[in-house]
């Protein structure tokens, strides 16, 4: 059976193979790219669609915030109250945002008291969905069309008012609900958003951009869709949150982009959906021009190819056409026939005559290469040992632990990346210790660890630069240790934990051969070092940070922070255990006059001066606070309100104390509230202390007063030298 030339046998197989190939890779191009473009469109459309949807929670959030802001206010809450002032207010929140289609003040029997433009006052809203939902908390209300308002208002276009309601209960200094705060958006906000968002895109692109409701409704979107609820079928093919490819009613397939409504802060979310769609035959249009250049482009080469593996074929083929004509004539018993010396390559060439000594170098080559290979299996282990172990230092040095945790920790980190016997720990002071964190199980027992005061110059090089000591051979020190050496230690490292000191821990390590320490096994040392160190450092940094967290700098009382977290951990302790306690809170009268008239710097002596004569005149057991400023405040432990007088004579202790050292003018104000009589949780107690605190100041103003007016209005005796001005408290 004929056989098919060499030449031509390389030129088909060359055109043939690129062929193949190239159409496997314009499959696989066409493939991929086609996935990417579907997840780039995807991705593109869900971003477009949360965008949508964020401005739309952030939007219902600052609106929702202006309404419960403004039902905070005074001329809110205070009864009786002037409408004129309400309806002014209202008009200026109505001003600062054009969405704004209605704002209203109702009683809490529904009737609406101040509205902007004076719309619906005094008629009933009673049976309103916001203003019922409102009386239980915050409320925010779907899109609906509008009622009351729909001949009040003018209408935006041929669509009928539709809007969005928030409101929000009022209540009064007694936190009982007095009305009910509510507010109409305009669903042409809605509109608008989009607009300034994805329509310039949606023109671009050829985009459909929906806002549904929970129910599936078209809340916004293709005028022909508007108000219409979708099918089932397509509302159960859309992810929450995502990207799809999707059949829609219309028989036309769209990448389609969603997004639900999470809401954003306080604001929960009205469960809307953000729908954003493009056909599929606009989204993945570059796909199908790509594939039909890649199999254009594709022949072109392969018919390149074919020209240039006619050219390779033929000059490969022509001097083995010569060999085998050579061989023949050989094989025909032309013995004398010589092989033709080629200069094409020289394979060819040597190709008989080396053929031997190919074999016999090949064999050795193989003996050369598993040796090689070897080698660098052993070196690539030890790398690998020494990257874990580095690893595992660095994952260290994020730890905050003792010096003495530390080093149980690096034990198992070294052992893994060093081959030793034994590790031990030696820790100096006054009462020194020592232990075991490794010991080789060929071995039955551990040596006895040397102490600082016995070893004391070995660890003079290592404490000096906190950096690990090398001893290759341990035996030959004038100062090592009798009974390491008898254990049969020879190679030993020294690594100390920082921060210890001339008579710190120690780290030690040893072997009981002869083996110098290797570079890499020094860099893990050195490494174990260097984490230590960042370690302790964080320690210390971070115990800091605690410390100015919880602490006034300029008094050295608890900040308000600390105030917090300790009064939630009383209340918490006194409701399980029904102990009672007790919050005093007080303000300095005076501060300002200093600060005035004879400088900040005199203004802090006081506030310093203070905080040491409260601390003198509470119980040790009382905790005290500096919240900022000139406020102050304790937490006084199995304190009661029978011994009201007690706590505040011992504030007047504390002013007595103050003026003696010089600050004749201060005086101070304080309140007390008591745990469970007139709270049982923090806020409610700090904010009674607070208002009492306030009252009794207000009190003390006015006595302030009277006494200007009698000194003024008659003749009064001066105090003598020894007298103190008046107490107030």
């Amino acid at each position: 059976m004929p056989t098919m030339q060499l030449k031509t046998l390389l030129t088909v197989l060359l055109a043939g193979l690129f062929l193949i190939f190239g159409s496997i890779e314009t499959a696989l191009n066409t493939r991929a790219s086609s996935l990417q473009l579907q997840q780039k469109v995807g991705q593109s459309l869900q971003q477009l669609a949360y965008e949508m949807t964020d401005k739309l929670d952030r939007g219902m959030f600052e609106r929702s915030r202006d309404v419960e802001i403004l039902s905070e206010l005074e001329v809110f809450r205070a009864r009786p109250a002037s409408a004129d002032q309400q309806r002014l207010l209202l008009e200026k929140l109505k001003s600062t945002y054009p969405s704004y289609a209605w704002i209203g003040l109702a009683s809490v029997q529904g009737t609406i008291l101040a509205s902007t433009g004076g719309l619906l006052e005094g008629q009933s809203v009673a049976q309103r969905p916001w203003f019922q939902g409102a009386l239980k908390g915050p409320f925010a209300g779907d899109v609906h069309e509008a009622k009351l308002l729909a001949g009040l208002l003018p209408k935006e276009g041929v669509q009928p008012l539709r809007f969005v309601d928030v409101a929000t209960p009022v209540r009064n200094r007694e936190g009982q609900v007095t009305g009910v705060l509510g507010a109409h958006l305009s669903w042409s906000w809605a509109q608008e958003v989009r607009e300034s968002l994805l329509q310039p895109a949606a023109e671009r692109e050829h985009l459909d951009i929906f806002i549904l409701d929970r129910d599936g409704t078209v809340l916004l979107g293709p005028p022909a869709l508007q108000g219409q609820q979708l099918e089932l079928q397509v509302l159960e093919r859309l992810p929450s949150s995502g990207y799809t490819v999707a059949r829609w009613p219309d028989g036309r397939t769209y990448m389609t982009g969603v997004s639900r409504s999470r809401g954003y802060r306080s604001y929960t979310g009205l469960e809307w959906r953000v729908v954003v769609r493009q056909d599929t035959e606009v989204a993945f249009a570059g796909i199908h021009a790509f594939k039909k250049t890649s199999v254009l482009v594709n022949l072109g080469l392969g018919l390149l190819f074919a020209v240039l593996g006619f050219g390779a074929a033929h000059f490969i083929a022509r001097p083995l056409r010569r060999l085998r004509q050579a061989a023949q004539a050989i094989e025909a018993g032309e013995l004398n026939a010589a092989v033709p010396q080629t200069r094409a390559y020289m394979e060819v060439n040597a190709l008989s005559r080396a053929l031997q000594q190919l074999v016999a170098r090949l064999r050795q080559n193989e003996r050369d290469l598993e040796q090689r290979i070897d080698d660098r299996t052993q070196a690539l282990h030890a790398r690998t040992k020494e990257a874990e172990a580095l690893a595992a230092l660095s994952l260290l040095a994020t730890r905050t632990l003792p010096p003495e945790e530390l080093a149980r920790a690096l034990a198992p980190i070294i052992t893994d990346a060093c081959p030793l016997d034994w590790i031990g720990l030696t820790t100096g002071g006054d009462s020194p210790l020592a232990s075991t964190l490794f010991l080789d199980a060929s071995f039955a027992s551990a040596p006895e660890l040397p102490h600082s005061a016995s070893t004391q110059g070995l660890y003079d090089p290592a404490l000096a630069p906190q950096r690990p000591v090398f001893i290759d051979n341990y035996a030959a020190q004038m100062l090592a240790h009798p009974a390491l050496v008898r254990w049969g230690v020879r190679t030993a490292a020294l690594l100390p934990l920082p921060g210890a000191g001339p008579q710190g821990s120690m780290l030690w390590a040893a072997r009981c051969t002869p083996r110098p320490w290797a570079d890499d096994e020094r860099r893990v040392f050195e490494a174990a070092t260097r984490s230590v160190q960042i370690s302790q450092e964080r320690r210390v940094h971070l115990l800091d940070l605690e410390l100015a967290a919880l602490h006034d700098r300029l008094t050295g009382l608890g900040n308000r922070r600390a105030f917090d977290q300790c009064l939630d951990q009383i209340v918490s302790s006194a409701k399980r255990h029904e102990t009672p306690f007790g919050i005093i809170m007080i303000d300095l009268d005076g501060l300002k006059a200093v600060n005035d008239r004879e400088g900040h710097e005199r203004g802090d002596g006081l506030l310093r001066e203070f905080a040491a004569s409260f601390r003198t005149a509470f119980r040790n057991e009382d905790r005290i606070f500096r919240l900022g400023g000139d406020e102050y405040a304790a937490i006084l432990d199995h304190a009661v309100a029978a011994n009201v007088r007690v706590l505040l004579e011992r504030v007047g202790l504390a002013v007595r104390l103050t003026r003696q050292a010089g600050y004749t003018d201060m005086d101070a104000s304080a309140g007390i509230a008591f745990f469970p009589e007139d709270g049982t949780d923090g806020p409610a107690l700090t904010r009674l202390a607070d208002e009492r605190m306030y009252a009794e100041k207000h009190d003390h103003h006015a006595l302030r007063r009277e006494q200007r007016y009698a000194a003024s209005a008659a003749a009064v005796l001066p105090l003598s030298a020894d007298d103190d001005a008046p107490l107030l408290l």
